[in-house]
């Protein structure tokens, strides 16, 4: 754990913050086979770096620290079948959407807060591809839930939601943070998570499409061989039902893929370049680092 005394910063109020860096590894190797060129590479290992502030009157530990420096947020497919709708090419790369952040606070605490700076792009991503006409979102996100124990966030129950400055979604009648650490014995369990946006139905792509292929497929399967065992009239009619919804998924999973990959513009920041610069497959492999992130949890003393 980093210490940072208050001499250091110069100020007569306490502050600790819990400095996060993260980088975004979005659809890294998982989409290389659409969006990045053959010989591009991407970073996969977490950047997440933890600095704690604190003087005499407060003390701030964080304890989940080397879970945090490999961590990473990935937007990507779930699932590593090359043979799907659609897919991820490393069976490792799936999707990472929350981020657990525990620790206690003691000392005489005046007030607690937590907030994120998100980077433009990914605010371009939540605020969907045409805000002013209140469009689908490509993320929704950040929401921060506060939990007494880590059994309580693994399991996601009890939870209780914090209105920061940075949240997009605004929730009501919620405690202050402080409230909550002061009644749980100073102990907190902060999960930080983004989700898929209404583009993508709220889901991975893999849970809205794949599966769904997988049965009209079987489906059409099923009625295509009793059509040609028995070359019944009602078997053809299921049989091209089926068929037609088969498309359909699979027409729906096509926009899904192009919406990862303009999800990707918008973070890595390349998004109004597409159509000045080249194709989006090419920018794709230029534009590899993903936006650094700052969540600072800020304590106040009395």
């Amino acid at each position: 754990m980093t210490r940072l005394t208050r001499n250091s910063y110069k100020r007569k109020i306490i502050l600790f913050g819990v400095f996060i860096f993260m980088s975004i590894a979005l659809i890294s190797t998982g989409f290389a086979a659409w969006v990045m060129s053959s010989d591009d590479t991407e970073n996969n290992t977490g950047n997440v770096e933890v600095g704690v502030v604190e003087d005499s009157s407060v003390d701030v530990t964080i304890d989940n620290k080397t879970e945090i420096d490999g961590f990473e947020f990935r937007f990507e497919p779930n699932t590593a079948e090359v043979g799907d709708l659609i897919h991820a090419d490393d069976p490792a790369n799936l999707e990472s959407l929350k981020l657990v952040i525990t620790g206690k606070v003691t000392g005489s605490l005046r007030d607690v807060n937590i907030k994120m700076v998100v980077p433009p792009g990914v605010l371009k991503a939540i605020e969907g591809n045409d805000k002013e006409n209140d469009k689908d979102d490509y993320i929704a996100g950040p929401v921060y839930t506060f939990y007494k124990t880590l059994e309580d966030c693994n399991n996601g129950q009890n939870g209780i939601k914090l209105s920061t400055a940075s949240t997009v979604e605004k929730y009501e009648d919620t405690l202050s943070f402080k409230t909550l650490v002061d009644g749980n014995g100073g102990n907190f369990v902060i999960e930080v998570s983004f989700a898929w946006g209404s583009l993508f139905g709220g889901q991975n792509p893999c849970t809205t499409y794949n599966k769904a292929y997988k049965d009209a497929k079987d489906a059409y399967v099923a009625a295509k061989a009793a059509y040609e065992t028995s070359l019944e009239t009602d078997d053809y009619n299921t049989m091209v039902e089926k068929l037609e919804a088969m498309n359909e998924i699979k027409s729906n999973a096509q926009t899904a893929l192009a919406n990862i990959k303009l999800l990707r513009a918008h973070v890595y920041g390349y998004f109004d370049k597409i159509d000045v610069e080249g194709t989006i497959d090419e920018l794709a492999a230029q534009y590899t680092e993903a936006p650094k992130y700052l969540i600072t949890i800020t304590a106040l003393a009395n």
